[in-house]
């Protein structure tokens, strides 16, 4: 898989792409989007759907960074299922990331976001993303898509 430079760099690929896509004054439609166009990013890439009523988010595609760094893929699954069924600090992450995603549908424009949390195996992590919201026939957000990058957070111990 290849790395990519910095994050800053996939962020800056992911948004010029997503503004190729917008019409002026509007969202860019998920259909819109051309895997093909994105393939150096997709081992980054999160493809999130929007729930509503309750509001919840499934995730329809995850890169391979992501999932290795998530510890499974969670393609297919709700973040909802996902706060409710998993361990504490892993519930804590999803948490935090179904307020991020709450808050780019709320907001109707990309958002970027930088927290630590700790990985399924305990491992201090710190995760940097950008997510783009994308419309659905109506002009209201149907899906997101979001880039992720991880990292390990250098402890005492491991840097011993």
């Amino acid at each position: 898989m290849e790395r990519v430079k910095s994050p800053a760099q996939l962020f800056a690929a992911l948004s010029d792409y997503w503004r190729g896509l917008a019409a002026p004054g509007r969202l860019p439609s998920y259909r819109a989007v051309d895997p093909a166009a994105l393939a150096r990013l997709l081992p980054y890439l999160v493809s999130v759907e929007v729930l509503a009523e309750p509001l919840d988010f499934r995730f329809r595609l995850m890169g391979e960074h992501v999932a290795m760094h998530n510890g499974r893929n969670v393609a297919g699954l709700c973040l909802g299922h996902l706060m409710a069924e998993s361990r504490p600090s892993e519930a804590a992450f999803y948490r935090r990331l179904f307020g991020y995603f709450q808050a780019v549908v709320e907001g109707d424009k990309p958002l970027g976001a930088r927290f630590d949390f700790h990985g399924s195996a305990g491992i201090p992590r710190s995760v940097e993303m950008v997510a783009m919201p994308l419309a659905g026939r109506d002009g209201e957000v149907e899906r997101l898509l979001a880039a992720m990058v991880f990292t390990e957070v250098a402890t005492a111990a491991t840097r011993r």
